[in-house]
């Protein structure tokens, strides 16, 4: 709890007091005001003022003894110009402020209701609603949450055949909707204006079919990023929003994939790994993992895409398991073999050139090597250290190759060499590796 004290030269007396952890969205603010009976116009214009500034603020409390006669708070009316005056900056600031973020906020789950119902042209049309009533009441959580329904209603139209595969299909301009979606929207939806003043006092117009058809209501595929952007930086101002933040960065890169504009999504990538999410455990943190790989491989990020498989095999595997999936692990490990571009076959080694990063190859099979020790599977190591050496011989020093003959003579023991394929059990097969370079162990 914090507390501070109003201006010392003001003519009324404020106590603010910050209490922490009340609510999710934020701190709980509360204002003491205290207005001696005799006041001057002076201690009025402060108090008015005062008003004003604490206004459109969320979470604030405001309590007080202001000190006006012949004022019935029951029926918020006044005999006298000041308290008239009082009255009309509590209906301006507070009131009106309360019933258009109720109004917003209703406008939100209207739209989500007719978009999951298929009216596509009414969500767009109640998205904008709750749009407009919420940004003029700074409500951000809702705001983003508004905008980022009005993204989604966008998308679907513009792309019917949906963003999860590799291809989008893109609507054409001034194309029209399916006659089985347009079947959905009521009759009599026009080209009209929005009417703010048509609203009820529950914010929702009691005939909504002449709101419906707008056709710039529909963002346009440029304007979906931005508004993806908006609501992502709404969401980032509340501590606990992080799942949501997450999700909204997912769903821009799902749509920039389509767009071909990879630079943009991957700044949209790079903003969802820092997303502070608490309290995840394995395996959401594994799945979080997989999908920023996934989507890192759509726009073509390939080596990207390999480190964050990769960190997911490691997270199969993490201490905090009891049981630790060392199959999964082997498999994940297996899927980032090409965005490091490394082959497991000793044919594509025989060229005489090497593509990739030595140093990182040997550290995958390596960790290929451990994860098959795991598993209870000698003849997998004996392979892959013998695949290590074959390939990566002349990047190893001498005590690393030292270390792996080593090893491979401590595996061969148990399992000896093969020239047999090896059928792994989701059909990939492990091709023998002939010995064409022998270390030298001094």
């Amino acid at each position: 709890m914090e507390l501070s004290y109003g201006d010392h030269e003001s003519p009324i007396e404020c106590l603010w007091i910050k209490v922490r952890g009340i609510v999710t969205e934020g701190h709980l603010m509360s204002d003491i005001c205290y207005q001696p009976p005799s006041q001057d116009d002076e201690a009025d214009v402060t108090l008015l003022k005062l008003l004003k500034k604490v206004s459109g603020q969320l979470n604030r409390l405001l309590v007080g003894d202001f000190n006006y006669m012949d004022t019935w708070w029951e029926s918020n009316t006044a005999m006298h110009e000041l308290p008239i005056s009082f009255l009309e900056c509590i209906e301006d600031c507070f009131l009106l402020h309360y019933k258009k973020r109720c109004q917003g906020r209703m406008r939100k789950h209207v739209g989500d209701l007719c978009l999951q119902a298929g009216m596509l042209q009414d969500s767009l049309v109640h998205y904008h609603m709750a749009v407009e009533l919420l940004r003029s009441v700074n409500d951000f959580l809702w705001l983003g949450a508004a905008l980022e329904g009005l993204c989604s209603a966008s998308v679907i139209y513009h792309y019917p055949g949906g963003t999860g595969g590799k291809v989008g299909s893109r609507r054409a301009q001034g194309g029209s909707l399916s006659a089985e979606a347009g079947n959905r929207h009521r009759p009599g939806a026009q080209e009209v204006l929005i009417d703010p003043g048509a609203l009820t006092s529950n914010g929702i117009n009691a005939d909504t079919s002449a709101e419906i058809g707008r056709a710039k209501n529909c963002l346009s595929p440029e304007d979906i990023i931005d508004k993806y952007k908006e609501a992502i930086s709404y969401y980032g101002k509340y501590k606990n929003a992080g799942v949501i933040e997450l999700e909204a960065c997912v769903k821009a890169v799902r749509v920039l994939a389509i767009q071909k504009r990879s630079m943009e999504a991957s700044e949209f990538l790079q903003n969802a790994v820092y997303i502070n999410l608490r309290q995840l455990s394995e395996e959401e943190k594994i799945q979080r993992y997989s999908i920023l790989s996934e989507l890192y491989e759509r726009i073509g990020f390939h080596r990207k895409s390999a480190f964050f498989k990769r960190i997911a095999a490691m997270q199969c595997a993490a201490p905090s398991i009891p049981e630790p999936g060392w199959r999964a692990c082997y498999k994940l490990l297996l899927e980032t073999l090409p965005g490091y571009s490394l082959s497991l076959d000793p044919k594509d080694f025989s060229k005489g050139t090497h593509r990739g990063w030595a140093a990182v190859q040997m550290r995958l099979l390596h960790e290929l090597v451990y994860a098959s020790r795991r598993m209870g599977n000698p003849a997998l190591c004996v392979r892959h250290l013998s695949f290590l050496l074959q390939t990566m011989l002349d990047f190893l020093s001498d005590q690393e190759k030292k270390d792996v003959t080593q090893s491979l003579e401590s595996y061969t023991a148990k399992c000896p060499g093969t020239m047999e394929f090896i059928t792994l059990p989701d059909g990939l097969k492990l091709p023998p590796v002939p010995f064409t370079k022998l270390p030298i162990v001094r």
